[in-house]
């Protein structure tokens, strides 16, 4: 009788993003919701019974309790700098919703 080997496993990998590369995109998507409003393509693909994007963004605003990433100047590195702060400190945690 032929004796046979048992199968190798597979070979199996992983694809890793940098973490840091993911929180700063993270931060450009808020940014950009802030800043300009959502997307095209999200406000499309959004269901029929989701509330109206711009009342995500304007919620989310008004709920931050005290960031001060807010008050900074748009696009700047100041206001990144205060994102880190009020995230670290528990402050976006009252707009669960985008933030």
């Amino acid at each position: 009788e032929d004796v046979r080997a048992p199968p190798e496993p597979p070979w199996s990998f992983a694809f890793v993003r940098d973490p840091f590369k993911r929180f700063v995109s993270g931060y450009s998507e808020v940014e950009y919701f802030i800043t300009v409003g959502p997307p095209e393509i999200w406000t499309k693909q959004r269901p029929k019974t989701a509330p109206p994007p711009q009342d995500l963004v304007k919620n989310t605003v008004k709920n931050c309790n005290d960031c001060g990433f807010l008050s900074k100047p748009e696009n700047s590195v100041e206001r990144a700098q205060e994102f880190i702060h009020d995230l670290l400190n528990f402050k976006l945690t009252e707009a669960p919703l985008f933030l």
